[in-house]
């Protein structure tokens, strides 16, 4: 949804900004292995800006935070934006470190009923585990230690899915607002252009040259950014949960859903 506003542009998920700001913690640092660590992540391919324009491009003696400026005004000049932002999700752990890195930034935090997230979650390349047990205390976790970073950010903002999906431009124009964006009618369109944007994201490889995830897959995963929002998937839990999972969940993970304002039922 920000993505489709004229001005910025996101790029699929990086990973590196916590690397870069472990190297700006260390001090001084070979300009290599800023570079190495940007074009190193298994993420880069997904960027498709050339190793060597970004080398071209990048001063020889950039500091970590320099470097990444540097990428993302590369990728959003690639798209013809003049900002940029992020949308890797595991930075939330983080904020803290990317603040100090990058202290311009602004973090938003969407939060969503964890029943739901848990049935998001299931199946995915990326997730935990698909067993209750694991999936309830996994977004217990990331959202509680996301909040408790959240009290050192000097730019933080919370945002609920489903208010999102109720009200999507009465939420974007908060957003855009905290972000200091003129909101767009552009960014309720997001799903027009997501087709040309999911091209991007292509497979992804470890380290040893295995293959983690396949393009189609990881085009499934977000097929959803291709329609406008669905009202339908807010609270699917109470439809889609087994009575005793429920149970479990907030056995779990209960405390949490009552303070975020959710039926606790």
């Amino acid at each position: 949804m920000i993505d489709a506003h004229p001005a910025i542009a996101i790029p699929p998920e990086t990973g590196f900004l916590t690397a870069l700001s472990g190297l700006a913690a260390i001090g001084a640092v070979q300009p290599d292995s800023v570079f190495k660590t940007i074009t190193g992540a298994p993420t880069w391919p997904d960027f498709q800006i050339a190793r060597e324009a970004f080398r071209t491009r990048l001063n020889k003696n950039a500091a970590p935070a320099e470097a990444a400026r540097c990428f993302y005004q590369m990728y959003a000049e690639k798209h013809g934006k003049s900002r940029w932002g992020d949308k890797t999700p595991l930075y939330g752990l983080h904020m803290l470190k990317i603040q100090s890195l990058l202290p311009e930034a602004h973090f938003i935090h969407l939060i969503r009923d964890g029943r739901d997230v848990a049935l998001s979650l299931r199946g995915v390349w990326f997730s935990p585990s698909d067993d209750i047990e694991t999936l309830a205390a996994y977004w217990r976790d990331t959202v509680v230690a996301t909040r408790e970073q959240s009290r050192g950010c000097a730019h933080y903002l919370e945002v609920h899915y489903e208010e999102l999906v109720r009200d999507p431009p009465g939420v974007l124009e908060q957003v855009a607002n905290f972000i200091t964006l003129d909101f767009d009618p552009c960014m309720l369109r997001y799903f027009e252009n997501a087709p040309r944007r999911l091209e991007e994201h292509g497979e992804r490889w470890d380290a040893d040259g295995k293959l983690v995830v396949g393009r189609g897959e990881r085009h499934r995963q977000q097929s959803m950014t291709t329609a406008p929002p669905d009202q339908s998937r807010i609270f699917g839990w109470r439809r889609d949960l087994s009575r005793h999972e429920g149970e479990v969940f907030k056995k779990i993970a209960g405390g949490l859903l009552r303070q975020l304002g959710y039926d606790n039922t």
